[in-house]
């Protein structure tokens, strides 16, 4: 019977033939099972999920990065540690530390002068953006230059800086001393001249050694500080006051 012939041919050749292809025949049945078609979604779901974790991962390390250098190292590293036990911001805590390192305060001198040209020679608004930027452009060589020698700026105060190097993480009091004292000697080596005014900026330093009490204060409307203290930073302000422009 050629109408037999043809149908057994076509089931013969067509691919989803339970006789000719029992695999395909499961597959085409697993797929139109619903439970087999929601674990399929699951997988899929569930790699998306786990591409899109990864991303998110790379997204929050590169976010962390930046935002690390607005605060000191320290409590990056506090807080990193404690990562597990954080589920929110509330979450962060007040605490003191006994820290034994050096103290460097680092200072420019000659934004006073320049405050007061940039102020004659534009308008105020002009005047204020010019110093502010002169500010950033004068502190950042100085900062990679303590954190080149193993420091952890601790706090901007206006065109002034301090900075903590442990002697744990110099291994010793003495090596913390050196470390500070060779930053410090690059620091005073910097200048800046503004073309606009003639003014040139110079920068003299103070450095104290011993007992330091690190406190992380606040959690009134969520602000936080981490401030030191203690006869380090007492020497430390003491010297600065002594140190003419260019001195440690």
């Amino acid at each position: 019977n050629n109408n037999n012939n043809n149908a057994t041919s076509a089931r013969g050749t067509n691919p989803i033939s339970s006789r000719s292809n029992p695999t395909s025949a499961r597959a085409l049945m697993s797929s139109r099972d619903p439970k087999s078609a929601r674990s399929n979604r699951g997988r899929r779901t569930g790699n998306e999920s786990y591409r899109n974790l990864l991303n998110d991962c790379d997204t929050v390390r590169r976010y962390i990065e930046q935002l690390a250098i607005f605060i000191p190292g320290r409590m990056v590293h506090h807080y990193v540690s404690k990562a597990k036990e954080l589920t929110d911001r509330t979450n962060l805590e007040m605490f003191v530390e006994d820290i034994d390192g050096a103290v460097l305060f680092v200072d420019i001198s000659g934004f006073s002068v320049l405050a007061e040209q940039l102020e004659k020679a534009n308008r105020s608004a002009i005047a204020s953006k010019t110093l502010s930027n002169e500010v950033g452009a004068a502190l950042e060589p100085l900062v990679k230059l303590v954190i080149e020698w193993g420091g952890d700026v601790i706090k901007f105060a206006g065109d002034a800086m301090f900075a903590l190097f442990t002697a744990s993480a110099h291994g010793n009091m003495e090596n913390a001393v050196a470390a500070a004292s060779l930053a410090a000697r690059k620091t005073v080596k910097f200048s800046l001249y503004n073309l606009t005014t003639g003014v040139k900026l110079k920068v003299h330093c103070g450095i104290g050694a011993g007992k330091i009490v690190g406190l992380h204060v606040g959690g009134v409307i969520n602000r936080w500080e981490y401030a030191i203290t203690g006869e380090a930073v007492a020497q430390t302000i003491l010297a600065e006051k002594d140190a003419e422009a260019g001195e440690v």
